[in-house]
This record gives structure tokens, C-alpha cells and sequence, in this order.
């Protein structure tokens, strides 16, 4: 059995801390480089990140009085109007979403962003492998040492565990679900 001749992995390559403090700004983060990943390859999937969810939220008519009270309080000194918002998502602004997602499950009970990193990749390895794009998902974080020392570094080291133990983990019709987690660091964890 040849891996590279009868097998595809999909890479995503994360770099360093980014802006990440905590585990939700991780999660924002791998989905943000899956999607950039995805984009310059010129793939194209359904599964929306949460920043993709929010700019869909801001063209509801029923949301227009949600986004009237957070410009006129939360984003107020972020953003002036409607596009500024879309503009900041577009960018992937993680404190901008963050007080979106916030706000939004104080009024309605629940967020609209992923309530699992896992799941989200989960979502995404499925459909690329129905598209047959690639049978596996590699999520390569390279200096991740840069996230050990953050006063989160629990957290963040729990949920890249749940990541890597995708790699044992079966779906629903018995197969694994062939996503790998390798990270790389500079000094002894």
C-alpha cells in the first residue's frame, strides 16, 4: 500500500500564536487558515466558519435591531455602520466576532458559531472527502511552543489533544475520520 499514490491529504499549515489567547481565538484560527488554506488551493466547500456565519447574520432582516443595539454599544468603538462589521469578518477579526458571538447568545439563548473545533473538522474532512478533494485532513502547527507559555496553555493543550485524537476516531459508518494534528515545537514540553 503506497500512502501517496493511493491517499490524499489535504495540508493546513499554522504558524506560531497568531493572536490567540484562549481556546475559542484558537478555534477562530484554525478555521480561519483551513478556509485561507482551502481558498488558495481553489477549493471551494460548503462548511461555513463562524466568521462566514456572522456575515450571513448581517443580511437577516430580522437581525437588523440585534446589529442596531451592538453599534450603538459593543461595537461601538470598533466599527460605524453594517459594513464596517462585514469588513472586520471578512478580515478575520477574531475580537470582533468574539463580542458578536457573545452578545448574540446573552439575546438568544445559544451562539451561531461551532460549538466544537472537532466537529467543524470534522464537517470539513467529510465533505472534502465526498468531493473527493482528499481522503485526509493534516493540520501541520509549526512554532507552536509560542502557545505554552499563554496563561491558557491548559486549555489550548486539551483542545489540540482532542484534535490529535481525531486520528483514532471513528465516524458514524465505521471509518476513521483521517484527520491528523502534528505539532512542532523548539523546546521540550
Amino acid at each position: 500500500d503506497d500512502f501517496r499514490k493511493d491517499h490524499k491529504a489535504f495540508p493546513v499549515v499554522l504558524r506560531g500564536a497568531y493572536t490567540i489567547s484562549n481556546v475559542t481565538d484558537m478555534s477562530y484560527e484554525i478555521q480561519k487558515q483551513t478556509r485561507n488554506a482551502l481558498l488558495k488551493a481553489g477549493i471551494s466547500i460548503s462548511i461555513k466558519t463562524d466568521f462566514e456565519k456572522a456575515i450571513a447574520l448581517l443580511d437577516d432582516p430580522y437581525m437588523e435591531s440585534f446589529w442596531k443595539l451592538l453599534l450603538d454599544d459593543d461595537l461601538k468603538i470598533y466599527c460605524k455602520d453594517i459594513e464596517d462589521i462585514r469588513k472586520s469578518l471578512k478580515n478575520y477579526d477574531k475580537e470582533i466576532l468574539g463580542v458578536i458571538e457573545n452578545c448574540y447568545r446573552k439575546i438568544n439563548d445559544g451562539g451561531f458559531g461551532t460549538s466544537s473545533i472537532t466537529k467543524w473538522l470534522k464537517d470539513v474532512q467529510h465533505e472534502l472527502l465526498k468531493t473527493g478533494i482528499a481522503d485526509h485532513l493534516l493540520i501541520i502547527w509549526d512554532e507552536f511552543t509560542s502557545l505554552l507559555s499563554l496563561q491558557e496553555s491548559r486549555s489550548i493543550l486539551n483542545t489540540a489533544q482532542d484534535i490529535a485524537e481525531l486520528a483514532k476516531e471513528y465516524d458514524s459508518d465505521g471509518n476513521l475520520e483521517n484527520i491528523y494534528l502534528v505539532v512542532v515545537t523548539h523546546k521540550n514540553i
